[in-house]
């Protein structure tokens, strides 16, 4: 089975308990912001299943006629510091999660990506993770939270965006609640309702049911030390050819020297080195400090196994963590395998260099294309 990226919704899905604190701080917020008289269970006053924070927000200002819409963004904010109080408080020690989650979120993190899409602000969802033992399944960076939009559809899109443009036919929404299923035919990608009526009754059946094999030993990314040049620069010479006007191997120093200290990656199928991949500055002027240029080759005879893609994309992953907001590429036009890998990874063409250098005695004209991260504003 392909990696999916698995979304999970927290309420009825990981966290199984009744928590009334959540509606007791939006509640307080609201009040402060606005002076308004909302009392604690607004949430239960209004139609909130299935509705992000902001869209909730909205509803209990109608539902007690406060005319005056505060800052969201502020509300958002003010509501994730009174409920971590609320939490600190009260504890939760009645707090329950789903039968098995652990587990199998620990099968599932083997051979998928894990990410939540909820409609919590982000503080409250990343809040109950820890209380529930959950948060080393759902890396900082990932997923998308109700504060960020009114639209259910829209955090789909921003999670898969900041998992580096995952493929929509790849992704999959698991909910408990029938909501879950109509946000993701709207935003295109599957879904897998948990409930006793639905797709799978538990995750423990959901994990058995798409981790149930651990398949074949394939490719997997590690950092490159300088124990694998010997390999590397082997890939290197098998691509002088087709993918750069340099007509020899450099040593390690000059390599070494040209690429930033990280990311600096290989793929490794079993001990071998198949692929690797790195960036280089494109200037040394401060404002371009964020603009990179990425090099990646794979071995000859591992080709067409997914080494490339899955260089690149953890290429774009590190990059967007080290606070580097554009990768270009440049590519001869004849080779269309890279020029095609990089737009599947989220990069466009923004034009052709013609006859812009020789190789030996041709003139050879250069595909540029680029990536903008979502990411970094």
């Amino acid at each position: 089975m392909a990696e999916l990226l698995l979304l999970f919704d927290v309420d009825g899905t990981l966290l199984q308990s009744r928590d009334p604190h959540l509606s007791t701080a939006m509640a307080t917020a609201l009040r402060e912001l606005t002076e308004g008289d909302v009392p604690d269970d607004a949430l239960e006053q209004v139609e909130h299943v299935g509705r992000t924070a902001r869209a909730i927000a909205r509803a209990m200002l109608r539902r007690f006629g406060v005319a005056s819409v505060p800052d969201l963004r502020e509300w958002c904010r003010l509501t994730e510091e009174r409920y971590a109080a609320l939490v600190e408080q009260h504890g939760t020690a009645d707090w329950r999660s789903a039968d098995g989650v652990e587990n199998a979120l620990e099968r599932l993190a083997t051979q998928h990506r894990l990410a939540l899409v909820t409609g919590n602000p982000e503080g409250v969802a990343r809040l109950r993770m820890e209380r529930l033992g959950l948060a080393r399944f759902f890396p900082d960076g990932q997923g998308a939270f109700g504060c960020e939009s009114e639209d259910r559809v829209e955090l789909v899109d921003r999670a898969r965006a900041r998992a580096s443009d995952w493929p929509a036919e790849q992704t999959v929404l698991v909910g408990g609640e029938p909501f879950a299923e109509m946000t993701a035919r709207a935003a295109g990608v599957q879904s897998m309702r948990i409930a006793d009526d639905g797709d799978h009754r538990t995750l423990t059946e959901l994990a058995a049911a798409i981790a149930a094999e651990p398949e074949p030993e394939g490719p997997r990314v590690d950092d490159m030390t300088a124990d694998d040049w010997e390999r590397v620069a082997a890939i290197y010479g098998e691509g002088l050819e087709l993918g750069t006007f340099e007509t020899e191997v450099p040593s390690w120093d000059e390599w070494n020297e040209q690429h930033l200290a990280s990311p600096r990656l290989v793929a490794r199928l079993g001990d071998d080195v198949v692929g690797f991949a790195a960036l280089c500055p494109t200037s040394h002027r401060e404002v371009y400090r964020g603009v990179t240029e990425d090099s990646i080759y794979v071995a000859t005879d591992a080709r067409g196994q997914g080494v490339g893609r899955l260089l690149l994309l953890e290429l774009v992953r590190r990059a967007e963590d080290a606070g580097i907001w554009t990768i270009q590429a440049g590519c001869f036009a004849d080779n269309k395998a890279s020029i095609a890998l990089h737009e599947t990874c989220g990069f466009r063409v923004v034009g052709i260099r013609e006859r812009i250098a020789k190789k030996g005695d041709e003139w050879r004209d250069v595909v540029i294309l680029e990536r903008r991260s979502p990411q970094i504003d």
